[in-house]
């Protein structure tokens, strides 16, 4: 809420592969670097879940239920974050874990949950 150097936190940082979703309050102030920022309320996620990294909402990007992430990378272990929440500062995490390189884990993914998947993907 503040412009100053000193009380600015950074809200999701790092580089990501595919999309990276939150949610901004007024009054909040956000810089990018090397991205975009889209309103999903107006526009398509435009990352595919079962083919690419990124980060979905259960309920819009994909529906609810059990599914298999899949790690796709021969040289990265896969990680995958499952919130109940994104609110921007403080995101509630309800799982996540690593997947090895050619390894798969089986999730439950319920209506209004978010994933964030790295080097992995969905498969129904």
């Amino acid at each position: 809420t503040s412009s100053s150097q000193s009380e600015e936190s950074e809200l999701m940082g790092g580089w990501y592969q595919g999309c990276k979703l939150l949610v901004l309050e007024e009054g909040q102030y956000i810089e990018l670097v090397h991205a975009n920022l889209y309103d999903m309320e107006k526009h398509e996620n435009p990352s595919d879940p079962f083919r690419s990294s990124g980060m979905y909402k259960v309920g819009r990007d994909l529906e609810a239920g059990t599914y298999t992430v899949r790690n796709y990378s021969d040289q990265y272990t896969g990680h995958y974050t499952i919130y109940s929440s994104i609110n921007c500062i403080a995101p509630i995490t309800r799982e996540g874990d690593m997947v090895s390189s050619g390894a798969t884990a089986q999730i439950e993914l319920y209506e209004g949950d978010y994933i964030e998947m790295k080097f992995c993907c969905l498969q129904p």
